[in-house]
């Protein structure tokens, strides 16, 4: 057989020809070399840290390193529960969330369905997409308690974070959220998202449920960017403690300029610098020993805040916030945070905050009421941001 009938041959074989299936007569051998000459080389991708303000890094830092430092005492108590949420954001706004994962996940191995980070390791799985860790887990928070409406916000998450486009997505959004808005209408999920967005993500999957011969509509928000918008939305300064111990240095800072305008500029600006560092430090240290539960110690740093700033906000409201930890103390501190929140130059956080307190500790619904309706008239974007219309 000659050489051109069997490249022929070969060629049709193999299905090398054509498209009319017969290839040009060979005469001549040629010898091919690769299209490629160059190995590609993998480049690798710098995971950039995010862009945080010093004031921030000083901020976050100390409660980041307090807390993995002391973790195994603080992850046992069951007051850290409402705490998880803003410790969270601060991890995540630092870049280092999966170092609380981690932790998360070491407390479930050690106390299973009975740790408190349950609910946020079952909401950490949904984040990283962790699917048959995320379904397990809630699946078992659903078998323990069915009236409890986390899990089920924490179901619906789980569909519409992984594929919000299938009908069995669409069909599990609306049987989680459907449930978990009949146990509690008016529910706020993680990260601040409302009963309001649920609602909105359980009407767009009911709809297109409906039309089922119709192509999907544009996909909605996610759990996770519902969760990131909100949080995008918020100051920067998230845990709102520390966030309320920091807004008000600021403003005496311009005051004191005021008082000094004899003496040169450069010689009093450097002692009154290093007293408002030491004055954010204190304040820093005593949020970080009150979130351990050392009210005593928390109680001491707050006192030596304010002997740097007698004024300021942060100290005075850290202090009484630790010594409500103490029963036979709680009447002093009421009758000290009414006196509190008559002050007339706090910002409309700081008056957000007072009101929370009110409301959640102290059960003084007259008191919260006043001093939301002063943030929802100084700041109303704030006040929506905040929900606090949601607070009656």
């Amino acid at each position: 057989m000659s050489l051109a009938r069997y490249v022929l041959v070969v060629g049709i074989l193999f299905g090398f020809g054509c498209e009319s299936g017969i290839m040009p007569d060979q005469r001549e051998v040629v010898y091919f070399t690769a299209v490629e000459t160059k190995t590609p080389k993998p480049t690798p991708i710098i995971d950039q840290e995010p862009e945080l303000t010093k004031t921030q890094r000083d901020t976050y830092d100390p409660i980041i390193e307090g807390f993995l430092e002391n973790y195994p005492n603080l992850i046992g108590r069951p007051d850290i529960r409402p705490q998880l949420e803003q410790l969270e954001t601060v991890f995540v706004t630092s870049g280092r969330y999966l170092e609380l994962y981690e932790i998360y996940n070491e407390d479930y191995k050690k106390r299973g369905l009975d740790s408190h980070t349950v609910e946020r390791l079952a909401w950490g799985h949904v984040r990283l997409g962790q699917q048959k860790a995320a379904r397990d887990l809630i699946d078992e928070l659903i078998k323990r308690n069915p009236s409890d409406p986390v899990p089920h916000f924490l179901s619906g998450a789980y569909y519409l974070q992984w594929d919000p486009t299938s009908d069995k997505s669409l069909k599990g959004i609306v049987e989680s959220w459907g449930r978990l808005l009949e146990l509690a209408p008016n529910y706020r999920g993680f990260e601040g998202i409302t009963a309001r967005d649920i609602r909105t993500q359980l009407d767009r999957a009911k709809r297109i449920l409906e039309q089922r011969g119709v192509k999907e509509e544009p996909n909605g928000l996610s759990a996770l960017e519902l969760a990131r918008e909100r949080v995008g939305k918020a100051p920067a300064m998230a845990l709102a403690t520390i966030e309320a111990a920091m807004k008000p240095v600021e403003e005496p800072q311009v005051v004191e300029s005021e008082k000094e305008p004899e003496p040169p500029q450069e010689q009093p600006e450097q002692p009154k610098t290093n007293k408002e560092q030491e004055y954010k430090l204190a304040v820093a240290r005593g949020e970080i020993l009150l979130a351990e539960g050392k009210a005593r110690e928390a109680e001491n740093a707050f006192l030596a805040a304010k002997s740097i700033k007698p004024d300021g906000f942060g100290a005075e409201f850290g202090q009484l916030r630790a010594g409500w930890t103490i029963e036979t103390q709680r009447p002093k501190v009421a009758r000290r945070i009414r006196t509190l929140a008559q002050r007339e130059d706090l910002t409309a956080h700081q008056y957000y905050d007072l009101g929370l307190f009110a409301y959640s500790r102290m059960d003084d619904k007259d008191l919260s009421g006043t001093l939301f309706a002063k943030t929802k008239s100084m700041d109303p974007e704030l006040a929506k941001r905040l929900g606090i219309d949601k607070l009656k």
